[in-house]
């Protein structure tokens, strides 16, 4: 799979916006390690495995999700982390 990147623009600190990701990641009893400027996460969304990366450029939160379920399109990922991180 293409890794598909997301970028989020980061409202606050990326200390703040960093915490929520970890936050939800591990609300779904996912694995997420790193700190305020890069890091990894993975996670079991209805049974598929969706994995991947981030780093923080500036005011952007970057990701690039380097395993997803084939039938979830990159645009509901991004619209779901967005609901969770903003």
């Amino acid at each position: 799979m293409q890794p598909v990147k997301i970028n989020l623009p980061i409202t606050g600190t990326a200390e703040e916006l960093v915490n929520k990701a970890r936050m939800a990641v591990e609300k779904q009893s996912g694995r997420f390690t790193g700190d305020d400027n890069q890091g990894s996460f993975s996670l079991q969304v209805m049974g598929s495995a969706i994995a991947g990366e981030y780093f923080v450029d500036g005011q952007e939160l970057i990701i690039s999700i380097t395993e997803k379920p084939f039938f979830v399109p990159a645009s509901v990922i991004e619209k779901f982390l967005l609901s969770q991180v903003s």
